[in-house]
C-alpha cells in the first residue's frame, strides 16, 4: 500500500509540470500572514509565450485582507504604462487595471480589488494582456497570457485559504 501511495505521489508530482507553488509565511516585524502562490515560466517556453514569473500574493494584516498580483517580465519586453492591463475571464468577461511598474525589475503589480477576485474565483480560463513599450509609432504593443487551469486553481486555493 505504501509503495503505491509513493507512486501515485511521485506521478502526480511529474503529472503537474509548470504548475504554481504555494507558499506560507509569516511576518514577524508586522505580524501579517502571507500566502504566496508563484510560478516561474518554464525555460523550454520562449519569453514572448509567457513572463518569467507570475506571482499572486495574499497578506492578511490586522483584519484585512489584501491581495497583489505580480508579473515578472524580460529587459526585451519592458512593461509600459501607456494603458491599462486587460484581464479577460471565461473568454467573455474583461477587467481592466492600471498598468504599475517598477523599471529597474520589469515587473508589473497590482491591487487587486474584490471584483477582481471574485472573477477569478469563478472563473474557468483566464487570459492576461499587457502594454509593452514599442518603436511603431503609437509606441505601444501588447502581449498575451493565458493562465493554466493548474495556476488558475492554485489561484482559488490561495484566495481560500484562511
Amino acid at each position: 500500500m505504501k509503495k503505491i501511495v509513493l507512486t501515485m505521489m511521485l506521478l502526480f508530482t511529474f503529472a503537474l509540470p509548470g504548475h504554481a507553488e504555494i507558499a506560507y509565511f509569516q511576518n514577524e516585524f508586522t505580524g501579517s500572514k502571507v500566502i504566496v502562490s508563484s510560478i516561474d515560466r518554464d525555460k523550454n517556453t520562449d519569453y514572448s509565450k509567457a513572463p518569467n514569473n507570475i506571482t499572486l500574493r495574499k497578506e492578511f494584516l490586522r483584519n484585512n485582507t489584501n491581495f497583489t498580483l505580480i508579473i515578472l517580465t524580460t529587459k526585451s519586453s519592458i512593461p509600459a504604462i501607456l494603458d491599462k492591463t486587460h484581464f479577460k475571464f471565461n473568454s467573455t468577461n474583461f477587467m481592466s487595471l492600471k498598468t504599475s511598474v517598477d523599471p529597474d525589475s520589469y515587473s508589473l503589480f497590482f491591487e487587486l480589488d474584490d471584483d477582481f477576485i471574485k472573477a477569478v474565483s469563478t472563473a474557468t480560463s483566464m487570459q492576461i494582456q499587457t502594454p509593452m513599450y514599442s518603436n511603431n509609432k503609437n509606441r505601444i504593443k501588447y502581449k498575451e497570457y493565458d493562465i493554466s487551469p493548474d495556476v488558475l486553481n492554485e489561484w482559488k486555493q490561495v484566495i481560500a485559504m484562511e
